[in-house]
């Protein structure tokens, strides 16, 4: 049959049986119902944040659907980094005068004695910059000084950073009413030496924790430390991939502005190689108050020494560390006889 449409023109349209075209509706109805009941079980269940006793909600986004809300989330691209392979939960506690890191709700840092300054030197009233907005900002990074860089073993195709949760909760009330703390310093023993256990007598001094010595492993270093007949003995298995992937430090070592320390020690390894020595600041940005400086190791015992002019602001956590990593030379280290004084 012929339809007339518009203005004197002919459209021909071919009809279909009825039975055809009932086939036709019941297949597009049943498609219209299938892709309604994957609709159903696609959709995402929104979550239930839970309380915190003393807390109110401040904000949160618990990435709920299927896209980033770029109206809250600023997304940016930076060079390549580092991440881990477990979902953990991490957390702040940010008060006016203290602020805590937690990891699974273990704490891991308390930070009370931070300062800023201008560009001259002059230092703002505590407690500045903390007394002001700050941005909630997560970084999939990739390389730096610390994880070190990427090779050709990085697997970029897994290098994701997944968010389950962003929750920030706020008090009624704070104590803004808050004074840095009085920084404490140690004295010198009456030796005038800083360094604790300096001739390595106590062979029970654990070296797993964060008082006087303590041996460290980093970026695929193996090596186990032993404290025995008067010195502290260094094995490595592996020098591993960065300078302090096998490390001994000294915690504690009290610096002022403006004095000059020396550092006297004695060393030797099985086979001539280097290792190197350096003066830190693990709490102001890891600067070094004495530079990584290469030391060159004999079989034989040998005293050691160098001094330095303290030159940045008072610290009462500086640190020695003897690195022993990516030096070319997993030979056997040994250290004694170390002081750390003041020149007077």
């Amino acid at each position: 049959m012929g339809l007339l449409v518009g203005c004197g023109q002919k459209e021909t349209v071919t009809t279909q049986p009825e039975e055809v075209v009932n086939e036709e509706v019941a297949q597009e109805e049943s498609k219209e119902a299938e892709a309604e009941e994957d609709s159903k079980e696609t959709e995402v269940a929104e979550t239930e944040v839970p309380e915190l006793e003393g807390y109110n909600l401040l904000w949160n986004d618990e990435f709920d659907g299927d896209s980033l809300n770029e109206d809250i989330w600023n997304r940016e691209l930076r060079d390549p980094g580092w991440t881990n392979e477990e979902l953990q939960e991490y957390s702040v506690e940010w008060e006016p005068g203290e602020i805590r890191w937690y990891i699974d709700g273990e704490e891991q840092l308390v930070v009370n004695d931070w300062f800023t300054a201008t560009a001259d030197g002059e230092e703002q009233p505590y407690p500045a910059p903390f007394d002001q907005p700050f941005f909630v900002q997560m970084n999939l990074a990739v390389g730096g000084t610390w994880p070190g860089n990427p090779d050709e073993t990085t697997d970029f195709d897994n290098a994701k950073f997944e968010i389950d949760y962003v929750r920030v909760y706020q008090k009624d009330e704070y104590d803004t009413n808050v004074s840095k703390p009085e920084k404490v310093f140690r004295e010198a023993n009456a030796d005038g030496n800083y360094i604790n256990n300096s001739d390595f007598s106590d062979e029970s001094e654990d070296l797993n924790d964060d008082v006087d010595w303590k041996f460290l492993l980093a970026q695929n270093g193996k090596g186990a430390a032993t404290i025995k007949d008067g010195m502290i003995e260094i094995t490595s298995e592996a020098e591993g991939d960065v300078e302090y992937s096998v490390q001994l430090v000294h915690w504690t070592i009290p610096v002022y502005q403006g004095k000059k320390y020396k550092v006297t020690y004695e060393a030797m390894a099985e086979e001539e190689r280097e290792m190197k020595v350096a003066i830190t600041a693990p709490y102001v940005d890891w600067i070094r108050y004495y530079p990584d400086t290469t030391v060159n190791l004999t079989t034989d015992w040998k005293e050691y020494s160098f001094e330095f002019d303290m030159t940045e602001k008072d610290d009462n956590e500086g640190r020695l560390e003897f690195n022993m990593g990516a030096q070319g030379s997993t030979a056997t280290i040994c250290i004694r006889n170390v002081r750390f004084e003041e020149v007077k």
